[in-house]
Formats: C-alpha cells, sequence, structure tokens
C-alpha cells in the first residue's frame, strides 16, 4: 500500500481532527497498524509477536510531519513525562521493534499495579530538593535564591528562643536552608519543604513575625523547586526503586519487580526467549553453579528503560481542522 507523504499528511489530519495533541511516536504507530506498515517476524513467543515499523514508512511519516510543520499547520513540542500513569500509557509506543510494543503493553499496567500495592521509594524529598538545586547552580536563578536565602536567615535568627514552641523546627530549617542555599558544608538531610509545611501548619495566626517569615520562605519554595522538576524527582524515585537507569550502565530491572511479574504475569515472563528456571532443570548436578535459580529473559529489562524519562516529541494541532 502506498504510503507517500501527501496521503500520510491526511491520515495525520483525520487523526487530528479528534484531538489537537499527540505524541509522535503513538501516531506513527497508530497509522502503521492501520495501513499494514509492520514488517512481520517469528513470533517471539506464543504471547508476544515479533516484527518492526518499515523503515521506507518511518521515514515518509518524518517528511509528512515535517510538511505541515513548515506549513504552519502543526507544531513540534517535546516535554519530559511528569506523570506515571501518562508515561506508561506513551512508553509502549517508544520503540520501533513490535515485540517491546506488546510486552510494555502486556506487562506495564502490571508494574502500575505493583508501584499501588508496594508505594516504591527510591529517595525522598529531600534528595530531590537536593537535585533541582545542583541542576540550577551557578545559574542566575541560584544566585538569587542565595539572596533570598540571606534576608530569611536574619528573619529566622531574629525570632530564634530557646523557650518559643517550635524553635528545634524553626533550628532544623536554618540548617537546611543554609545546607541548600548558601553552599554550607554541613549536610541535614531533613527536607526543606516537609519542614516548611510543618511550621506552617502548626504556627499561632498572632505570630507575626513567624508568619512573615514563613512568607519569604513560601516564596523562595515556589522559586526554588520548579513544579515540573519536582515531579519528575517523584517519578524518579519510583522508577529507581524497581529499575537500574544509571547512566553508562545497563538498563535493567531489579529482582523485586522480576518476581512480581513472574508472580503476576508468570505465563508471559516464562515464555519469553532466554528465561529458564535452574530449580526446575533436569540436570541437578548443574544447578549449584546458578547464583539465582531464575534466569529471566532480556528482554525483561526492556519494559521500562531511562527514556522514559527523556524529552517526547508531541505534535500540536495549530489551528482547528474544518
Amino acid at each position: 500500500m502506498s504510503s507517500g507523504p501527501g496521503i500520510l499528511q491526511r491520515k495525520i489530519l483525520e487523526h487530528l481532527k479528534s484531538t489537537d495533541r499527540i505524541f509522535y511516536n503513538q501516531l506513527l504507530w497508530k497509522i502503521a497498524f492501520e495501513r499494514n506498515e509492520i514488517k512481520e517476524e517469528p513470533p517471539l513467543s506464543p504471547h508476544i509477536e515479533k516484527g518492526i515499523i518499515k523503515k521506507s514508512f518511518k521515514e515518509n511519516f518524518r517528511r509528512s510531519i515535517q510538511n505541515l510543520k513548515e506549513k504552519e499547520i502543526i507544531n513540534i513540542e517535546k516535554r519530559k513525562l511528569t506523570d506515571i500513569d501518562e508515561a506508561f500509557e506513551y512508553f509502549p509506543y517508544h520503540t520501533e521493534r513490535l515485540e517491546i510494543h506488546q510486552l510494555r503493553k502486556a506487562l506495564l499496567p502490571v508494574v502500575k499495579e505493583y508501584i499501588e500495592n508496594e508505594k516504591p521509594q527510591k529517595f525522598g524529598d529531600a534528595k530531590i530538593e537536593e537535585e533541582i538545586i545542583a541542576h540550577i547552580e551557578k545559574t542566575p536563578a541560584c544566585h538569587a535564591l542565595k539572596t533570598a536565602w540571606n534576608k530569611i536567615e536574619k528573619k529566622i535568627i531574629a525570632i530564634l528562643d530557646p523557650e518559643a514552641p517550635l524553635h528545634d523546627t524553626w533550628i532544623q530549617i536554618l540548617i537546611r536552608g543554609r545546607y541548600l542555599f548558601a553552599s554550607d558544608s554541613i549536610p541535614y538531610r531533613a527536607s526543606f519543604v516537609r519542614l516548611y509545611r510543618f511550621l506552617n501548619k502548626n504556627i499561632n495566626n498572632t505570630m507575626d513575625r513567624e508568619n512573615e517569615a514563613l512568607t519569604y520562605i513560601r516564596a523562595l519554595i515556589t522559586k526554588a523547586f520548579d513544579n515540573n522538576m519536582w515531579k519528575i524527582g517523584k517519578a524518579k524515585s519510583v522508577y529507581y526503586d524497581f529499575a537500574n537507569m544509571k547512566q553508562f550502565s545497563k538498563d535493567s530491572l531489579k529482582d523485586n519487580i522480576r518476581e512480581y511479574l513472574l508472580d503476576k504475569s508468570g505465563d508471559i515472563v516464562t515464555s519469553l526467549p532466554g528465561y529458564k528456571n535452574h530449580n526446575q532443570s533436569s540436570d541437578h548436578e548443574l544447578s549449584w553453579h546458578f547464583h539465582d535459580p531464575i534466569q529471566y529473559s532480556d528482554y525483561m529489562d526492556q519494559i521500562i528503560t531511562r527514556q522514559i524519562l527523556k524529552n517526547q516529541k508531541i505534535i500540536v494541532l495549530k489551528s482547528p481542522i474544518s
């Protein structure tokens, strides 16, 4: 079937009639399925097909998108996926391989169930704060935060009273603030945001100087911790609990999520190439060689990779289609 740029442009616009924006890779897959533009290969397993989006179709799709962009009918935006639900809905399309697409479609809902049940968290709010500040270090924005903190520090010191309620918490937020915003070498791992919330919840409205200090702290938090970066930090804390995504290392799943997937979707996991349970091996004399009795397929490590944290392309319709 022909998939020339003109035909594809009309197909793209047809999809955009029902929505004003869609992920680039998601639309690529939708039209590839509709037009049978997937080169099939022998199945990966009884549950997972195998194949790849045709190279010629991918190129025609890219040119069509570029032509529509040049005609100012669409725009291309890029942004990171700050919401895990959205990320899991999109990520099956972040590949050109059919087997990876189907594997993610089948198993990401199980990973989501794991997140809802187990509440995984690799690190807390304090680590997120430190990563955000490190990201903007040596920029004008960071210098402005330090200037703002200097004023807040003086206000906190002025209201310190060993006999006053919440004195210890004020000391803690002072130390944490110095660590984050004044390059103090004394590390203090309590979350600045959580300390602020505790103070804000417990301070009496009649305590004028304390409330004034909190107003300045609130403004500092708004400037320092970008909402999207905060959400990405929260998502990383979840992902890093069950997936290895360190730079310069191979993406892989940790044992906790492998075991959960094996328990909940064993028919898929055990049918993947490379899976072997050495405890069930007929050669008992060799089974003691293996540190882990279960050998998982390398395909498992493709379910979630660090690509889920990258900027993703979104096709945006500039004006309604008549």
